[in-house]
């Protein structure tokens, strides 16, 4: 899946990802998920800071300005050259 953010009309698309200038991990947050039987620590990353080639797994929360992303227990992200989160499952 691919997010396009852009203005109608527009003649091209960005060709590569610049993060925005501060640290992409905001917080811990302790949050609740089904299958678990109490709280969990969970990174939380503002989306517009992720760099090309970082990497976590979850569980995570990755904000940006129009939807958030949660990365549940068990998978992977990664964020390509062009800024696309590519979450998989772990090998198990």
């Amino acid at each position: 899946m691919r997010t396009v953010h852009g203005v109608a009309g527009a003649s091209s698309l960005q060709d590569d990802w610049t993060p925005a200038p501060e640290p992409a991990l905001i917080r811990k947050a302790r949050i609740l998920l089904p299958e678990q039987r109490s709280a969990v620590e969970a990174a939380v990353y503002n989306r517009a800071a992720l760099r090309a080639g970082d990497s976590f797994g979850g569980p995570a929360i990755i904000e940006q300005d129009d939807t958030t992303t949660l990365l549940t227990p068990g998978w992977q992200c990664r964020v390509d050259t062009l800024g696309n989160l590519l979450a998989r499952a772990h090998d198990t």
